[in-house]
Order: C-alpha cells, then structure tokens, then sequence
C-alpha cells in the first residue's frame, strides 16, 4: 500500500456516503459532490442553488468527496505555506506524496487532497 493510500484511508475510515450526490454545472466543467452529510449536501445544495444538475445519471467531469467529522491529525508533516506579502499568521500547510497534495487549513483543522484522480474535502465542514 502506498503512503497516499494509506493516508487516503485514515481520512476515509468508517465513512458512509450518501446515496444522492450533489450535481454542479459551472458551464465548461460539471462537478459530482458525494458526502457523508445530509445536512452539508443540503447547505451546498441552497448555496449553490443557481448551478445545481437534476441529472444524476451523466458522468461529471470531476467527483469531490467531502466528509463531515472531527479534524484529524495525519501522521506526517505538513509545510507551512508562504503566505502573500504583508499576511501574517500560519493559514495553511501542505504535505505533497506521490503526485498529490494534501493541504490542511491550520484554523479550521479542514484537510484537503487534490491529485488527478481524487479529490477529497475531509474535517468540520458545517463550522462556521
């Protein structure tokens, strides 16, 4: 097993999806949004009311899975971003691992993993 792996599934262990996936076209590009949150599904969905897709059959261009639950630490360390000129305070750091990125939002304790085949939103979602 791979470290993105291994790491992929510390973020996703025990986690149930939701049946009905939130559908968004943004026009040149639709995206599939799968979460474990009714309730953050539904929050998106009014957000994002204007752009939302009735069609859940079609293929999207690109599948977020977005998790709600406590923030979680990975056993790695992260790299604190550099912020812009004049910014103070730590806000994100990173942690880059076979071709992906996982970023971790440092106020919000939210992790992030962008790669080219997934894309995950994992930690307190509906915090305000």
């Amino acid at each position: 097993m791979t470290e993105l792996e291994q790491l992929t599934g510390l973020l996703l262990d025990g986690v149930e999806l939701e049946t009905h996936p939130l559908d968004l076209d943004f026009g040149r590009c639709s995206i599939r949004v799968m979460a474990n949150s009714p309730q953050l599904l539904k929050r998106l969905s009014e957000y994002f009311s204007h752009i939302v897709m009735e069609d859940a059959a079609a293929e999207r261009d690109i599948e977020i899975i977005a998790v709600e639950k406590e923030s979680i630490d990975l056993p790695v360390t992260f790299k604190d971003w550099q912020r812009e000129p004049g910014k103070v305070g730590r806000k994100d750091s990173v942690y880059d691992v076979d071709g992906a990125r996982f970023i971790r939002k440092v106020r919000t304790g939210m992790v992030f993993l962008q790669s080219q085949h997934r894309r995950l939103a994992v930690g307190p979602c509906l915090k305000k």
